[in-house]
């Protein structure tokens, strides 16, 4: 969502820390100052200078990610209607089951993914939901459900649909 995997961010802050930690000892030791006070008064100041750098770098980063990943991502979801959110949400957890695949992070999101949605109007909606067994192999309980004389779809005994008689107003 922001752009950058969170532990790789850290990475790169804890990385670019240690380089002006490393810097800081490199000035001092190759400029040339004949008193040792001296020498820990710049050691002083360029210590602060360089917290403030990389304070800096990590404030311009979240203020990027936040104008360039964030903001317009968190606009778009504020309009999407229900079943594209329900979409959404289903690409995201797809996505980060594949990554867990082909990574050597542990596989801790995949399957079959079941989406629903929650308003306060409809109330909850399945979209996709899976079963936790087959029809094929308990055609009792799908018959106990729906009824004496469900099979398979489109099977000799599936229960067809019902035709009803519409009448249309002679005005319509």
């Amino acid at each position: 969502m922001e752009g950058i995997d969170p532990s790789y961010k850290m990475a790169i802050y804890g990385y670019l820390d240690k380089i002006f930690k490393e810097y800081n000892k490199i000035i001092l030791d190759n400029i040339p100052v004949s008193k040792s006070g001296k020498k820990e008064g710049f050691s002083k100041k360029i210590s602060e200078l360089s917290k403030k750098l990389v304070l800096d770098f990590q404030d311009k980063m979240k203020e990027y990610e936040e104008d360039i990943h964030v903001e317009p991502i968190a606009q778009i979801v504020s309009v999407l209607p229900k079943d594209e959110l329900a979409e959404m949400a289903e690409s995201l957890v797809t996505l980060t089951s594949q990554k867990r695949k082909i990574s050597l992070e542990e596989e801790t999101v995949g399957g079959p993914i079941d989406v629903a949605v929650i308003s306060k109007g409809d109330g909850y909606i399945w979209l996709k939901r899976k079963h936790y067994f087959t029809s094929d192999l308990n055609p009792r309980f799908f018959a106990r459900i729906y009824g004496t004389g469900y099979k398979k779809k489109g099977g000799e005994n599936a229960k067809k649909p019902k035709r009803q008689k519409v009448q249309l107003d002679e005005g319509v």
